[in-house]
């Protein structure tokens, strides 16, 4: 799981089951449960769904399945599984 929040950060798509969308990237505007609104060089904006993709984030390959919940439920879910042995 990925504990933090996308928005702001800029991502490509390293691969996906919808070829069209591989090797896209742009600045993420907005984050949902399941979608990644993107706006790419030249002011484009992009839905792009999680589930389907592997993305690319600081030299970091993440799985879109990791990050199918809420931004804040991702990062409380993480926090519980850190502290729960306190």
């Amino acid at each position: 799981m990925y504990p933090y929040m996308l928005i702001g950060h800029d991502v490509t798509i390293k691969s996906s089951k919808d070829p069209t969308l591989e090797g896209r990237s742009g600045r993420v505007l907005e984050e949902t449960k399941k979608v990644l609104i993107l706006e790419e060089q030249g002011g484009e904006k992009s839905m792009v769904a999680k589930g389907i993709c592997t993305f690319s984030l600081r030299d970091r390959s993440i799985n879109g399945r990791d990050l199918t919940h809420r931004p804040e439920e991702r990062i409380k879910r993480f926090i519980r599984g850190r502290c729960r042995g306190w």
